[in-house]
Parts: C-alpha cells; structure tokens; sequence
C-alpha cells in the first residue's frame, strides 16, 4: 500500500482507530517514511498526543496490520 493511501485510510478511518474527539482536533496530514504528520491547532490536544504517542502509533498500526508507523510529527 502506497503513502497516500494510508493517510486516506487512516483520515477515512480515525474516529474508530482513535476516538470522535481526536477525529475532530487533529488533521492526518501525510506520512512520510514511517513518519505520521499531524496538524494540531489546539496546544491542550498536542501535550495529550506527545504523553500517549506510542499508545497512539500501536493503534494506527494494529488497525494497517503491520508496522508502517514509526513516530508522530506534530505540526
């Protein structure tokens, strides 16, 4: 599966990876080498993301079946 697929996977997808309330405040912007960027406007949502990084890439990755997540990018 191809990058951009993935990004239209997950953005289609993320209020049942993650949560509603995530879907709502953050933007999945693309992936770029294992690396997932996200738009984060509000800075309460970008603490809570930076604290639960790991749990949030394994979600991601558990829901792609396979490890194409490495990190998280905030933006």
């Amino acid at each position: 599966i191809t990058e951009k697929k993935i990004v239209v996977e997950l953005r289609s997808n993320v209020k049942n990876i993650i949560s509603d309330s995530f879907s709502k405040s953050v933007i999945i912007y693309d992936l770029n080498d294992g690396k997932l960027i996200l738009k984060v406007g509000n800075p309460i949502w970008k603490t809570e993301i930076q604290l639960r990084k790991v749990q949030i890439v394994d979600k991601f990755n558990a829901y792609l079946g396979a490890n194409i997540i490495k990190n998280i990018v905030l933006h």
